[in-house]
């Protein structure tokens, strides 16, 4: 079910995912050299760890975790494992399925990797309750906004839709770093999209 709620002085109706504070309070390895999309995929496997029974049980390996059983953030992490599939660090939304599932064959996972292209696709997974990897060019998030450009090719982790008076849904995502685990997308142009679901 959709956790409905009110965003605080405004009208605005959210609707965020299932276990959607696991991807707002997230621990996770650091986006650097621009690996944004393998950082969001890293996150998104997480957060299908720590809902068990969502798709499938426990599916990081226990290699990726420390003493505390915490997920690693530092030494060999779980980003840098799905990096190795990669050719190079850059990615899109067919490129991240494509490491996720060749990470899903080797440790046996009963889990699938799709790309879709555009919004439309995304949307309609995060009304069923799914986590969606989007792919695109974003405007920066609001606390960033005196950057030298104001927009950039990201990847981020979407885990909610949010509602105005225009209807038109816009995405609620975890922009990959420190401090920026909220956002609402607007005026984003998306190119691709990467969802997990279990195999079939």
């Amino acid at each position: 079910m959709w956790k409905k709620s009110k965003t605080p002085g405004t009208r605005a109706k959210i609707d965020y995912i299932p276990g959607w504070r696991n991807i707002r309070w997230m621990i996770y390895p650091e986006n650097k050299y621009d690996t944004c999309g393998y950082t969001a995929a890293c996150m998104l496997l997480y957060y299908y760890h720590k809902e068990p029974g969502k798709l499938f049980e426990k599916v990081v390996p226990a290699e990726f975790f420390g003493k505390e059983g915490k997920l690693l953030t530092e030494g060999y992490t779980l980003q840098d494992k799905l990096i190795q599939y990669a050719s190079i660090n850059s990615s899109w939304g067919w490129s991240v399925a494509k490491v996720l599932n060749l990470f899903f064959e080797e440790y046996h996972i009963p889990a699938k990797a799709h790309f879709g292209l555009f919004r439309l696709g995304a949307y309609r997974k995060l009304k069923a309750g799914t986590p969606v990897i989007l792919f695109g060019n974003l405007p920066r998030h609001k606390e960033d906004l005196n950057d030298v450009k104001n927009r950039l090719n990201h990847a981020v982790l979407a885990y909610g839709l949010q509602y105005n008076s225009s209807k038109i849904p816009q995405f609620i995502v975890h922009y990959g770093w420190k401090n920026r685990a909220y956002n609402v997308l607007t005026n984003a142009i998306i190119g691709s999209y990467c969802y997990i679901t279990a195999k079939e």
